[in-house]
Order: C-alpha cells, then sequence, then structure tokens
C-alpha cells in the first residue's frame, strides 16, 4: 500500500541514528534513555513484522484450552480449574516463545540447545 520505506524501515532508521550518532555522543541520563528508545524502536519493529500472525496463533491457542487471555489461562491454573498437563504446558510455552520473539528474541537464541 505505502510506497518505501516501509515502517520497519524507518524505525530501523530512528535506531540506528540513536545508537550511531546519539549514544556514543552523551553520558548519562541522555545516553541512557536513547538505548531504551533505540531497544523500544526495535520491539515495535518486531511486532509489526509478526503481526496478526502472531496474535492469532495465541487467540487459537488460549481458544483451544477454553480462554479468551492469557489472564484468565492463569487464573484458571491458579484456581486449580484447568491442572496442568502437557497441553497446558505446550500452549504456555509458545505463547512465552511468541513472545519473546518479540519482546527479547536474544534469550530464545541463548535458550535453543
Amino acid at each position: 500500500m505505502f510506497q518505501e520505506p516501509t515502517v520497519t524501515e524507518m524505525l530501523d532508521a530512528i535506531r540506528e541514528h540513536l545508537l550511531d550518532e546519539v549514544v556514543p555522543e552523551t553520558s548519562g541520563s541522555v545516553r541512557y534513555h536513547a538505548r531504551v528508545s533505540a531497544n523500544l524502536l526495535a520491539i515495535i519493529a518486531r511486532q509489526l513484522d509478526a503481526g496478526a500472525a502472531q496474535e492469532a496463533s495465541v487467540a487459537g491457542l488460549l481458544d483451544e484450552l477454553g480462554c479468551r487471555s492469557e489472564a484468565e489461562l492463569a487464573a484458571r491454573v491458579r484456581a486449580g480449574e484447568l491442572p496442568i498437563s502437557p497441553p497446558i504446558v505446550a500452549a504456555a510455552r509458545a505463547i512465552a516463545e511468541a513472545e519473546l520473539a518479540v519482546n527479547n528474541p536474544r534469550y530464545l537464541r541463548s535458550t535453543d540447545a
């Protein structure tokens, strides 16, 4: 629909500017906040790339368990309504991995063995 650059490319350009130009030239609080901002831009870009497919996948896993949200799943497990079983563990793992793929993919790579 839109011409180049894409939203993800623009976010990456801003992130690169922060990391390559702002961070090296600053210190203290400004440097810290520039790094945090760069990390947030990376998360936003990954979230956009993951898109609706990832949301649909997580929703499908929850639906299979009769839950509308992760909070409901957690509450039902805590209350003993859903006993911890292989399908529950598999769904929880898949949901956690989907979230880590967006929020901190390095963690997933460090646990692959």
